[in-house]
């Protein structure tokens, strides 16, 4: 499907590349019944649009420098995340713009601790598998494109 949207526009194919690729991948690998009861519905139906955040300001496109730091509450019921996150892909916006790109910041933010995907301490190799994934459906959206041009 990725590949049919990006015939016709590859800013689309693109976002909707990033949804499905990046975005609701980690929840659907690695997430736990709960998280994917809770969101895959919405994501599949376009009620919820999913995100990737890993790129952050002073690693560019180096992941394994990452600096963002989540430290676990001493009743272990949250996490408090530090940091900043930048190209996120698929951001929250009330419009949708093909391929839309934000960052964020963090200032002691309090997440649950029922939001992480897979086990802590394991959040790389996560974010590297859902990221390798990505890649297959960034590539259809642009094979789409390339496809749409042949023929054109």
């Amino acid at each position: 499907m990725v590949e049919i949207v990006g015939m016709d526009d590859l800013g689309v194919g693109i976002t909707l590349g990033a949804h499905q690729s990046i975005g609701f991948k980690g929840i659907l690998l690695y997430g736990n019944p709960a998280q994917k009861e809770k969101y895959l519905p919405k994501l599949a139906k376009g009620e919820m649009i999913a995100a990737f955040c890993l790129t952050e300001p002073a690693s560019g496109s180096d992941a394994a420098s990452i600096k963002i730091i989540a430290v676990r509450s001493p009743y272990r019921e949250y996490f408090t995340l530090n940091g900043g996150k930048i190209w996120i892909s698929g951001p929250p916006e009330k419009k949708i713009k093909a391929s839309n790109t934000a960052e964020m910041f963090f200032d002691n933010v309090l997440v649950p601790a029922d939001c992480v995907l897979g086990e802590v301490r394991g959040g790389f190799e996560v974010a590297m598998n859902i990221l390798n994934n990505g890649r297959f459906g960034m590539a259809a959206a642009l094979f789409g494109t390339m496809k749409g041009v042949s023929y054109q």
